[in-house]
């Protein structure tokens, strides 16, 4: 008799950020793949050309993330629905989904320090579902899960008649470092403060001034 609790494909033991990131896979380029003339409407082959040389999931054996995409297709045939995107639509669907992540961390602090840390954490997995790509520069949704479990913490700690800290002013351009790192000032000690200080009022924060002159380098 089979054990009804055995996962019946490899694709039910992988994560639900790990079968978002397939998805949105599929629904981007996925599409054109399978409708091209070379393909012939085959899912297997939709499942190959995405995953040769283990981009979708690295860490997972490429071979079996080919099936696991081939699979997600037969059980979610509407992926394969409509034309494919052109590069604008693509371009517009990525940037709405940077944009819902935006709007979902901009409530994590808001949650986390009106005391409702369970909220916010949940809203950093809501985040991650949107967008398995951490918007952020230089940054995963693990550090932001670490950043907000240390300011619950914090938070707790904090002595009730603890005056508010004023508002830290910066021509900050990168709005999502310019979030993290506002709120990392607002706990930390004095030399950190002065560190996080120094990078806000230079306009920009120490990843955005590497990650620019990499791409100076590299031009």
């Amino acid at each position: 008799m089979s054990d009804p609790t055995r996962p019946t494909h490899v694709l039910d033991t992988l994560g639900p950020v790990e079968v978002q990131r397939l998805r949105h896979a599929i629904e981007d380029d996925g599409v054109g793949i399978y409708q091209a003339p070379f393909v012939g409407n085959s899912v297997s082959d939709v499942g190959r050309y995405l995953t040769e040389g283990g981009r979708l999931l690295p860490h997972r054996n490429w071979r079996e993330v080919w099936e696991c995409v081939a699979e997600l297709c037969r059980r979610e045939p509407h992926l394969l629905d409509g034309r494919p995107p052109t590069q604008n639509q693509l371009t517009e669907r990525r940037d709405l989904r940077r944009r819902q992540v935006d709007a979902l961390l901009d409530a994590v602090l808001v949650a986390i320090d009106a005391g409702r840390g369970d909220d916010g954490l949940a809203l950093i997995d809501k985040a991650e579902l949107t967008s398995p790509d951490c918007p952020m520069p230089g940054r995963d949704y693990d550090d932001i899960r670490r950043f907000a479990t240390r300011r619950i913490a914090a938070n707790a700690t904090r002595p009730a008649d603890l005056p508010e800290l004023p508002p830290l002013k910066s021509s900050h351009e990168c709005r999502r470092c310019r979030r993290w790192l506002e709120g990392e000032w607002s706990g930390a000690d004095e030399t950190g403060r002065a560190n996080l200080d120094r990078q806000m009022n230079a306009g920009r924060c120490d990843d955005c001034t590497r990650r620019e002159a990499a791409e100076q380098a590299n031009a």
